[in-house]
């Protein structure tokens, strides 16, 4: 889906009444009035689909990416780049995720 795009918004937090947000905020009534901030990205204008690495995948996709580690400060584990299960690239090096819904 974004390799399409010419550039790509990543939300890195929001901003009210003269006030910055790096967190998602809780209040509704403060919801209601911020806005988000975004951090552009150059676009890859190339298909992924057949990526099976990170090296594979376009140097801006991996800016990208590494972007959002930066941000949420944990490493990604996993990386989709298409409907099907072969689609998906294991990061190397990244703890794997325990099973959905086992606490």
């Amino acid at each position: 889906m974004l390799d399409t795009l010419d550039r790509i918004g990543l939300c890195t937090g929001y901003e009210a009444n003269g006030e910055v947000y790096e967190e998602f905020p809780g209040d509704l009534e403060l919801l209601e009035q911020v806005k988000p901030r975004y951090e552009w990205f150059e676009g890859w204008k190339t298909s992924t689909a057949d990526a099976r690495s990170l090296t594979d995948l376009p140097g801006e996709a991996r800016r990208y990416l590494d972007r959002i580690q930066s941000l949420v400060e944990t490493q990604i584990t996993y990386v989709s780049v298409g409907t099907r299960r072969d689609q998906i690239i294991g990061v190397e090096g990244a703890l794997p995720a325990g099973p959905v819904g086992v606490a």
